[in-house]
């Protein structure tokens, strides 16, 4: 009995192991292919979904150079193809446009059938003129960019590796890793010769710092603003009848409402405080010192009460060097139907995409006819 249950135990390892090797090899269909050379999904005025247009075909022959995509087994790529609402009210200068490419991996279903998963766990994606693809993607100093509507920092740019298509960029040494995942990889495509990146100064640190404290500031002021209106609105309360009860536990709140906003006036004369020093240091500093690249080092905490914290005194070049992307990249004299960048990356799911279509992902990313790439946006 005990070695036919073994060998029942063995046989449906073994049955479990074919079912899935033969589903890494079932022959796959893409879907989604653009009708005409049209992508159907594609709306907005027709001038920028006929320039998109013709760019995302560019995009999927480049693509289909992979031969991982263009014969699939064992998977189903869905492609796709969006393009942005452009708001020129609200300051962008250029559409921008995003060319999909999810794959989906085979289960076995109830019957016993290859089905295709509900949900891709993996997919290849690239960005036409990215505008926040940084700021949404990778890992860095703070948060604050939007509130403040300054330039964020990277700590850092981890070039992978360069070829006169591309700049990969990769995370996986990267020590400040919250926001993007570092097993993954992404290339920048760019029309001109600019640099992508350009160094954040220490000067423009020292401004940064002042523009959190004033952050701070205003934050409080309106909680100041909220709390003052707070009161009024108790006062009145104290004169009505339906109150009558109440007279006690309102007079409480009036006064500890108040005590909060001392503290936080209190508060924001410390954030003032800060801010006259910062502004005493810009107009002190050497030129010199001023221009060179900001340092900083978060790991240590020699420098935590630095002065601005966890800057490196100059000279020295603990920590990781910061970086912008460059304000002026993208030249705003063109069309804003005209590609200037992409940005092309790839992801799976750790857990859900299974190993070979992990594997064909990265290969489909690698495989990529770049050249034809940088090509689509002359």
């Amino acid at each position: 009995m005990k070695n036919l249950l073994f060998f029942t135990l063995l046989l449906a390892a073994l049955s479990s192991r074919a079912q899935s090797g033969d589903l890494s090899q079932a022959p796959g269909k893409i879907t989604g292919l653009p009708v005409n050379g049209v992508f159907k999904e594609v709306t907005g005025p027709a001038m920028a979904v006929n320039a998109f247009n013709a760019t995302f075909g560019k995009l999927l022959d480049a693509s289909l150079a992979s031969d991982v995509l263009a014969q699939p087994i064992g998977f189903d790529p869905m492609i796709f193809a969006t393009i942005s609402k452009f708001q020129p009210q609200l300051g962008q200068k250029r559409y921008t446009g995003t060319f999909n490419i999810f794959l989906f991996n085979y289960i076995r279903s109830n019957s016993g059938s290859p089905t295709k998963v509900d949900e891709a766990p993996a997919f290849i994606k690239m960005y036409l003129n990215p505008a926040d693809f940084f700021t949404q993607t990778a890992g860095f100093f703070d948060a604050y960019d939007e509130k403040l509507k300054i330039p964020h920092p990277f700590q850092g740019v981890p070039v992978t590796d360069s070829t006169a298509d591309y700049t990969e960029y990769s995370f996986k040494s990267y020590p400040f890793n919250s926001g993007y995942d570092g097993d993954f990889a992404f290339r920048v495509l760019s029309r001109n010769d600019k640099p992508i990146f350009v160094p954040f100064t220490r000067n423009d640190y020292v401004q940064y710092q002042i523009a959190k404290e004033q952050l701070h500031i205003k934050d409080n002021e309106e909680k100041v603003s909220d709390f003052k209106s707070q009161i009024i609105q108790s006062q009145k309360n104290l004169k009505e009848p339906v109150f009558k009860n109440s007279q006690q536990v309102i007079k409480d709140g009036i006064q500890s409402t108040e005590g909060t906003i001392r503290e936080l006036q209190a508060q924001n004369a410390q954030y003032q405080e800060r801010i006259n020093h910062y502004q005493n240091l810009l107009s002190t500093v050497p030129t010199d010192e001023a221009n060179a690249v900001a340092y900083v080092d978060m790991e240590s905490t020699r420098y935590t009460h630095s002065d601005p914290p966890y800057l490196v005194p100059y000279g020295r070049k603990e920590g990781w060097p910061l970086y912008i992307v460059n304000p002026s990249y993208y030249d705003q004299t063109q069309p804003p139907t005209k590609t200037q960048a992409i940005v092309v990356t790839y992801w799976y799911h750790q857990q859900f995409c299974p190993d070979f279509l992990k594997e064909r992902t990265k290969q489909i990313f690698e495989r990529i006819d770049y050249h034809r790439l940088k090509e689509s946006m002359r």
